[in-house]
């Protein structure tokens, strides 16, 4: 006996006209060109962030370096003048190689538990006006050479 062959299910199409199939392909395309944008679009911000990230991070080391600096200069300052109180640099961007200057202020006070040492407090801003995006603050305690031991 012959097997009779069953129709296929009356609202599914037997055969695809090349109209109905282009219009398929075009969706398809259209898909997967939205998922590889946003895919694209993910890794783009990704790598903006790291950037910011890793230039906050230079600027960040720059500021301790400057505040490094202003320490050893008023270690050597307050070697020769004690009485020295301070002063502020102004740091274009173009020395500094980047896009904020910078200022960085060095404050002496008399330290009350000796009076062969001074507190030197050093603030780095980086930009100086403006809300800072970097902003640096350390105290230290320089010691004063003695005057009756360098005679």
């Amino acid at each position: 006996m012959k097997r009779q062959r069953t129709k296929p299910h009356s609202d599914w199409p037997t055969a695809w006209t090349g109209q109905e199939r282009r219009g398929l392909i075009t969706v398809i395309f259209l898909i997967v060109l939205l998922l590889v944008s946003l895919t694209m679009a993910s890794l783009v911000r990704a790598m903006l962030t790291q950037r910011e990230l890793v230039r906050a991070g230079s600027i960040r080391l720059q500021a301790d370096w400057l505040a490094q600096s202003a320490l050893n200069r008023a270690a050597a300052r307050l070697k020769t003048e004690p009485a020295w109180s301070g002063e502020t640099w102004n740091i274009a961007a173009e020395e500094l190689r980047q896009t904020n200057a910078a200022a960085i202020t060095i404050e002496v006070r008399n330290d009350e538990s000796r009076s062969t040492r001074r507190q030197v407090r050093v603030t780095v801003l980086s930009p100086p006006e403006g809300p800072p995006r970097v902003r640096l603050q350390r105290t230290y305690a320089v010691d004063l050479p003695n005057p009756s031991a360098g005679s």
